[in-house]
């Protein structure tokens, strides 16, 4: 517990980074597409909004070779594609 309360003091940088702008951005479309789903509004775009969320998560835990990381955000993209697929191209 106080080693966390140890890194609080010290200032934060923001690194402009690949994976981080990419973390971000995945975040963000992460959090506007839950918010969409919420509501059941602009379907199917909080779908797509989710899954391009989910795909640059991916894609970032592939930069970070974490393993727990890939399996959950594969498998995620891999559950809101086929959903879109099956939606509309069956």
């Amino acid at each position: 517990m106080l080693g966390f309360l140890n890194r609080l003091e010290k200032p934060m940088t923001l690194t402009l980074q690949p994976d981080v702008i990419l973390k971000w951005i995945g975040t963000g479309l992460i959090i506007v597409g839950a918010i969409l789903t919420s509501g059941n509004w602009f379907y199917p775009c909080n779908v797509v909004l989710l899954l391009l969320g989910n795909l640059a998560w991916t894609v970032v835990s592939i930069m970070w070779r974490d393993l727990s990381l890939i399996v959950l955000n594969t498998g995620i993209t891999t559950i809101y594609g086929a959903g879109l697929i099956f939606k509309y191209w069956t």
